[in-house]
């Protein structure tokens, strides 16, 4: 419903019309669960002109198909399925479309963008990860294991002790220098 609202209002048009169209041709037809195929046949022998409204209904399939398809093939509605595959992504669709990690770019390195990755699911550990930017592909990436950042907004307070892992990272003339201490 939310992902083509068009679609959804469309089917409530179109609803309201056959209903309107079948009582004013006198068809009247119950159901008790569904108004699917089981309940049709169940009160088949009961209903008024069954036979027109599955007439009715056949047409309003062939109705809803065409109409759906001419309307999504204009607007362009991206239903699913008709998602745009291979599609250059963007830096930002590469940090939204990580769900376990929360992002923090860092610096643009040579080609690469430098993000700081913190998973959210499982260990809570921290990566560092080379980004292309015009790809929005991960080209590498080094986990630092048990160490917390110094760098804000996840920089370590309190002292050090021989039971903290530290890094931080500097960008220099020869590359991307990463110094870890404990």
């Amino acid at each position: 419903m939310f992902v083509a609202y068009p679609l959804y209002v469309i089917h409530a048009l179109l609803t309201g019309t056959s209903l309107a169209l079948v009582n004013a041709l006198g068809i009247h037809d119950g159901f008790g669960f569904s108004a699917g195929a089981i309940d049709y046949l169940l009160n088949f022998r009961i209903a008024q002109q069954p036979v027109l409204l599955l007439l009715i209904g056949l047409a309003y399939g062939v109705l809803y198909y065409f109409l759906f398809r001419f309307v999504i093939v204009k607007w362009n509605l991206h239903t699913p399925g008709r998602e745009v595959d291979g599609e250059t992504a963007d830096i930002n669709n590469v940090l939204v479309d990580q769900p376990d990690y929360e992002m923090v770019p860092l610096t643009l390195a040579g080609d690469k963008l430098i993000v700081r990755a913190r998973r959210t699911r499982g260990t809570k550990r921290f990566e560092l990860w080379g980004v292309d930017p015009a790809s929005g592909k991960q080209a590498w990436q080094m986990t630092m294991p048990g160490s917390s950042p110094i760098d804000p907004p996840d920089d370590m307070s309190g002292l050090i002790d021989d039971n903290d892992y530290g890094f931080t990272w500097k960008l220099a003339s020869t590359g991307l220098v990463i110094m870890t201490f404990k």
